[in-house]
């Protein structure tokens, strides 16, 4: 067999060529030339160093990619970085970071990303309150926040929460407790207010009941709080009650006490009552807690030693029922 030529096998590639060629372009099939990655830039993190401590850090688009102060990230030359800021647990506005056409470049936290707020006119025995509510500020406590952030909080005063929360913007001003909702304040006042029927030592005392309020007490509280009180009086303790702090003061009357009379005690005998110190005679009157109660028995020559309970329902104590039928 007759090889064939060297020309013969360029005049066949050349057609082959051709009528490729031709098929492409019925096809509609063209060539592309190839896509040109961009290059790279290796971003360094510049935070200033008295805000390390804070938890200073950005974050940038598509966000959860923090990065602390002297941390990198790479990012396409030429490109445009979305970052926020974030100090103390607060995030502040979106910023644009130009990616230069260079190998490596800074985003540096300026003074424009934050400022320091001042908490002021927060009453004696008080603290703000920050949501998630693990944070507390007292007066005059001055907090780095990221400019154009917010926080929610609420006012803890002598114990007792407000139940309003306020938004304060990070906008360089102070938090100002007296300037919570259209300069109305978040606290008031309370005065404690007895009826003149109860004595002198008579006390209203307050849940976990380690506080104790006596008539003409005035108890700074937060408004749209609440406490949980009952009465004390000769000793003795009776319902519990609610008290709104709507800035209206906390009265104790007749609602909550009466005066119980003694009657029917035998000659020679009185009422003990416990613990066993107290001593009632016959006719005797005591004021006493409405719905509280007290153990008692007859003590003297002749006296029973059965035990009785008298709750207070403003009725008389019968000293006959503690004799045998």
């Amino acid at each position: 067999m007759k090889l064939i030529s060297k020309e013969w096998k360029r005049v066949l590639t050349l057609g082959l060529v051709f009528v490729l060629g031709i098929a492409f372009v019925v096809s509609g099939v063209t060539f592309k030339a190839p896509t040109a990655y961009a290059a790279t830039c290796t971003i360094t993190v510049d935070i200033p160093d008295d805000l390390n401590a804070l938890g200073a850090k950005i974050d940038y688009y598509p966000w959860s990619r923090y990065r602390t102060n002297g941390q990198t990230f790479d990012a396409n030359q030429g490109s445009t970085v979305t970052w926020k800021f974030f100090v103390n647990g607060f995030s502040g506005s979106n910023y644009n970071f130009s990616v230069p056409n260079a190998a490596t470049a800074t985003l540096t936290v300026g003074p424009d990303a934050y400022c320091t707020m001042k908490v002021i006119n927060v009453p004696s025995g008080g603290k703000v309150n920050v949501y998630p509510w693990n944070t507390y500020w007292n007066n005059n406590q001055e907090i780095v926040v990221p400019i154009s952030g917010s926080c929610t909080w609420r006012l803890v005063v002598n114990g007792f929460t407000g139940n309003n929360t306020y938004t304060k913007n990070f906008d360089c001003t102070p938090l100002d407790v007296t300037k919570a909702v259209l300069i109305v304040k978040s606290y008031c006042d309370m005065e404690v207010q007895m009826d003149a029927g109860l004595p002198e030592s008579a006390r209203v005392n307050v849940y976990p009941w380690n506080t104790y309020w006596k008539n003409g007490d005035k108890v700074t509280v937060p408004i749209s709080g609440s406490c949980t009180w009952k009465l004390i009086v000769s000793g003795f303790s009776g319902n519990s009650y609610t008290k709104k702090f709507d800035c209206t003061p906390l009265v104790v009357d007749t609602q909550h006490y009466c005066t119980m009379t003694v009657i029917n005690v035998p000659d020679g005998m009185k009422v003990c009552v416990y613990p066993w110190n107290t001593y009632w005679t016959n006719g005797q009157q005591i004021i006493v807690p409405i719905s509280g109660s007290c153990t008692w028995k007859l003590v003297g020559t002749g006296a029973p030693s059965t035990q009785h309970v008298k709750h207070f329902d403003c009725t008389d104590l019968d000293a006959s029922e503690g004799l045998p039928e």
